[in-house]
């Protein structure tokens, strides 16, 4: 069988080979609008209500008189109307904290209503009601869309729809930025991250998102979610709460064991540290920051909290003569200012823990007025000897389930300065202030990279990290400022209305608490002993007097007028000039002028201003400079 030899096949102009090109569009280049990517009308009066809201609201209440018109009669809307803005009166004073939003508020709702019982008499379409409306609706809005809040929120919105850029340029591509809320002092809002990502991430790109937002430094703030590794809560603060300084309100605490309120955060909520409940005892305390940083306006606001308890005693030691402490003693219980006087007070603190143990009928000492909380504040610990460690120790080990709590104050917090590692890891309640360097602070807060006490602005006094039960919170706090005015009034106030120190630990102190300086003789404010100065002994009660002298009067501090505010200030000028050039630290200028540390920081700064002083090089010493001496030479 023969088989045709193929050929190729020949292809004519019918049978031309179609090649077919499949053209991809570049994803990169930006595809063209067409009418069809017109966003609808509704979707853009959503995005933009807040601008048009007062035109929703000028279109409803022309609805609402017409309903009102036809159905309800003038009588009943006058009824609802009263009620409606009696309603508006008393929402805007708990949802706002300004009183012309308050004001603006309260105009607004009463305007409404009475345009509505016009309405209702005369019908909604009358020609001058329509007039009134358009007029009232214009001067109405006008300061509604010159409000920072609405404007803000206009701005978020924006930051919210260009989040996927933002966060592709800052390192944080696949994250977030959802639930967003504006608030007085700016936005907060939180950032579902991308997998792998966590809180940490965040904050260390805090100044990269500043930058790519134009935003000012250190307006951007992050903080872990307690719910979910993969969320950083964010806040934006425009107008910072704590630029200014904020005054202690005075209100007095009802129990030791209500939290004190140290200040409030930079988001405008109080933050809250417990001094002692009755589950866990007390809270022991370490305030750690450079000289002028603030601790002394936490440490006065804790004396505070403690003298105002009616179930609280206030024991100090204060190693600067007095200083700082000096003008709590009235309402303080026992008040060291000597090495002497410190050893003998931690020795008889030792005592009342082993006596309070023996008593103890709970596994916590449960506070009252009968068995009050000893609260013992140590202003500069690092000032005490070294003697006097051991009993230090001791009682920062069992004085937490026994009723004594301890607060120190210090510069540097080493273990040397706050006695020991031992002490220094009891003290779980932590105040860190501005530190010159982030090392300094590693030994005060557990995370530096969150919380680091040396981006702290000099010009925030006060301003502190606060890690402590029930305030975890990374997040700034600004503590309330307690002035001498304050503290004069709380110990006028209070006076004489401290509870007495229970029986058990008054033996157990033995004669250093029966000999302490608060005799009328050495305190001439008093007129009379304190109360609490019996001792049972049997079913009698009499008053335990010193078997020895008193001490000598020579370690009290001086009884001598007060300066005026323009002696002061010269005797200040005066210290300053007569140190020469190796300068003088702020304790000596604190007792040539008769003021405390407070007023003399204030008073250091403005004549750093004025270039007047200049720091020596002796680390805490001022010296004048030339323009100072030549102002003292021309008076």
């Amino acid at each position: 069988m023969r088989t045709r030899p193929t050929r190729p096949r020949q292809f004519g102009r019918r049978h031309q080979p179609v090649i077919a090109l499949t053209v991809k569009r570049d994803r990169r280049r930006p595809r063209r609008r067409d009418r069809s990517d017109v966003e609808p009308l509704h979707v853009l009066a959503w995005r933009y209500r807040y601008y048009l809201a007062p035109i929703y609201l000028t279109f409803l209440v022309w609805g609402g008189g017409a309903l009102a018109h036809r159905w309800l009669g003038t009588g009943m809307t006058l009824l609802v109307v009263l009620v409606a803005v009696a309603a508006a009166a008393f929402w805007t004073r708990r949802a706002h904290d300004r009183r012309v939003e308050r004001a603006y508020t309260v105009v607004v709702a009463a305007t409404v209503g009475a345009w509505l019982v016009a309405a209702a008499c005369l019908g909604a379409g009358h020609p001058v009601l329509l007039r009134v409306l358009a007029v009232a609706a214009l001067l109405c809005a006008v300061p509604w869309w010159a409000h920072h809040r609405i404007r803000s929120q206009v701005r978020v919105e924006r930051t919210v729809a260009a989040w996927p850029s933002i966060a592709e340029a800052t390192g944080l591509k696949g994250s977030k930025l959802v639930g967003v809320v504006v608030n007085t002092w700016g936005w907060t809002g939180r950032l579902t991250l991308a997998a792998g990502q966590t809180a940490r991430d965040v904050m260390t790109k805090l100044r990269t998102v500043e930058s790519v937002l134009k935003l000012p430094v250190g307006s951007l703030r992050a903080e872990p979610c307690p719910d979910r590794a993969d969320v950083a809560l964010v806040r934006v603060v425009h107008a910072d709460p704590h630029r200014k300084t904020i005054l202690w309100t005075g209100k007095p605490a009802r129990s030791i064991a209500v939290p004190l309120e140290v200040g409030p955060y930079d988001d405008g909520d109080t933050c809250r540290v417990p001094l002692f409940d009755q589950v866990t005892g007390t809270h022991h305390a370490l305030l750690a920051g450079t000289n002028g940083s603030g601790k002394s306006g936490l440490l006065n606001l804790v004396a505070c909290h403690v003298v105002t308890a009616p179930d609280a005693l206030l024991w100090a030691i204060d190693l600067k003569g007095g200083m700082e402490l000096r003008p709590w003693w009235p309402v303080c219980d026992w008040l060291a200012t000597t090495t002497s006087e410190a050893a003998d007070m931690l020795a008889a603190l030792r005592a009342v823990v082993d006596a309070r143990g023996q008593v103890a009928r709970h596994r916590v000492w449960q506070s009252s007025p009968a068995a009050p909380v000893i609260s013992v504040l140590i202003d500069e610990a690092a000032e005490l000897p070294a003697d006097v460690v051991a009993d230090l120790e001791s009682v920062a080990r069992r004085g937490r389930a026994l009723g004594v709590q301890l607060v120190l104050a210090t510069q540097y917090p080493t273990a040397n300065a706050v006695g020991s590692t031992q002490v220094r890891a009891q003290l779980r309640t932590r105040a860190a202030f501005r530190f010159m360097k982030t090392s300094e602070a590693a030994t005060v807060v557990t995370d530096t990279a969150a919380t680091d006490p040396a981006t702290i602005r000099k010009d925030r006094p006060g301003c502190c990290f606060v890690e402590a039960a029930g305030a975890e919170r990374p997040a700034l706090v600004r503590c309330y400022w307690v002035d001498d005015a304050a503290v004069a009034q709380v110990v006028e106030t209070w006076r004489g209305r401290q509870p007495a120190l229970d029986p058990v630990s008054a033996r157990a102190a033995g004669t250093a608490y029966a000999r302490r300086r608060i005799n009328p003789e050495e305190r001439p404010d008093l007129e009379k002993p304190r109360r609490g100065e019996e001792v049972e002994q049997g079913t009698s009660v009499v008053v335990a007097e010193p078997s020895e002298p008193a001490r000598t009067p020579t370690a009290s501090p001086p009884q001598q007028s007060r300066l005026t505010n323009e002696e002061a200030h010269a005797a200040l000028r005066t210290a300053l000039l007569a140190a020469g050039n190796d300068g003088t630290n702020v304790e000596a200028l604190c007792e040539a002028c008769g003021r405390r540390k407070t007023w003399v920081y204030r008073e250091l700064d403005a004549l750093e201003e004025q270039k007047m002083i200049t720091r020596a090089r002796r680390h805490g010493y001022y010296r004048a400079t030339r323009r100072l001496r030549q102002e003292h030479d021309g008076r």
